[in-house]
């Protein structure tokens, strides 16, 4: 069976070489026109999620779109007279690519969502509220959280979660929860520039070993200085009051919360070691972590239950509460954005055929 699979990798070497040799553009073909057409359209109605409502979803025009450009691509290949196989391959290690990126977002998103349904986040507004601090504190520490927050709970997460937090903080000032709002999303994109979990970009990366760990944090000075300088500018317009106490709110840790988030920070070391040290897919790392989370909901449900305890619901079970939406709209655009850009796609199947090949009898 090694030969057989070592002799079918050699004639998909072949084949790419002859299709990269004599493939011709299809930027002026009816099918490279379509593809892009598709690419907008897909776009401009995700940016209309609002105005067409009734539940209609972002991921939607876009996971359809990603399909749609894919099957130009392979009709735009067999007219020229190519190879299909060529295009199946290339969709195949695309698809492969990204799911790995699908499951290892799912395992990160039920990881804090399970930490909200513990009351971390909660708590972390009531002591931005007892602390007595000033709506321009709030507004720093609220973006310093967000930057720090990004690079393990990725910036998706960190900016839907700190905008919460926010938004509840800041009742009745709307002009300062957008500014609040904008500060959070700037400093969650720029804190997850500098690590491998801060990104779907950084994430891809470093899964395909473009950069190594230890070389993400020379990025960090220069993602402060992204999130800093528009601070700086908004800070003169952020008004020095203290924010009104809510009288007998108080927000209390459930049982596990902390027990959790050394979970969760362990998962993302285990992460780290299984991809930098063993070599494995860092989603590997996440899917070990998640089933340990629900090794540890189990143990916690069923001692809660011994001791007649009101929380019954497992500690881990929270992956039903995943955006799935976002998620797709985050994987179509990558699987979309791969069928457009032709040439990278086709030439990692020629990487990846050759890696699988070599040192095989």
């Amino acid at each position: 069976s090694l030969v057989t699979d070592h002799e079918s990798h050699k004639k998909l070497r072949e084949l790419v070489r002859h299709n990269n040799k004599h493939r011709k553009d299809m930027t002026r073909t009816w099918h490279g026109i379509m593809a892009v057409l598709v690419f907008i359209t897909g776009y401009v109605l995700a940016i209309m999620e609002e105005q067409i409502g009734q539940g209609f979803k972002k991921s939607i025009p876009i996971t359809v779109a990603a399909g749609i450009i894919w099957v130009l691509v392979a009709l735009g290949y067999r007219d020229k007279g190519h190879s299909v196989a060529l295009v199946t391959q290339a969709a195949r290690h695309n698809l492969t690519e990204f799911v790995e990126v699908f499951l290892f977002l799912l395992c990160a998103m039920t990881f804090i969502n399970t930490m909200q349904q513990l009351n971390v986040f909660a708590r972390m507004r009531m002591w931005l509220v007892e602390g007595g601090f000033s709506y321009r504190s709030c507004f720093w520490i609220t973006g310093l959280i967000a930057f720090w927050l990004s690079p393990i709970a990725d910036n998706l997460t960190t900016a839907v979660l700190m905008g919460a937090v926010v938004s509840s903080l800041g009742q009745g000032e709307h002009e300062y929860v957008a500014m609040c709002c904008v500060n959070i999303v700037v400093a969650a994109n720029a804190g997850g520039a500098f690590s491998p979990f801060g990104d779907l970009t950084t994430l891809m990366v470093w899964q395909k070993g473009k950069l190594q760990l230890e070389e993400f944090p020379k990025l960090l000075i220069p993602s402060a200085v992204n999130w800093l300088v528009p601070a700086c500018l908004m800070n003169p317009y952020i008004k020095d009051a203290v924010p009104p106490r809510v009288e007998g709110e108080t927000v209390r840790l459930l049982p596990g919360a902390v027990e959790v988030m050394l979970l969760f920070l362990a998962t993302v070391v285990m992460t780290a070691c299984f991809h930098s040290y063993a070599h494995l897919p860092p989603v590997l790392g996440m899917m070990t972590g998640l089933g340990l989370l629900k090794v540890y909901g189990w143990w916690k449900s069923r001692k809660l239950c011994r001791e007649g305890g009101s929380h019954r619901r497992s500690v881990g079970s929270s992956g039903d509460k995943v955006e799935m939406s976002s998620m797709s709209l985050e994987v179509g655009s990558a699987v979309g954005g791969g069928g457009g850009s032709g040439r990278d796609g086709f030439d990692d199947v020629d990487g990846a055929s050759q890696g699988s090949g070599e040192g095989r009898p």
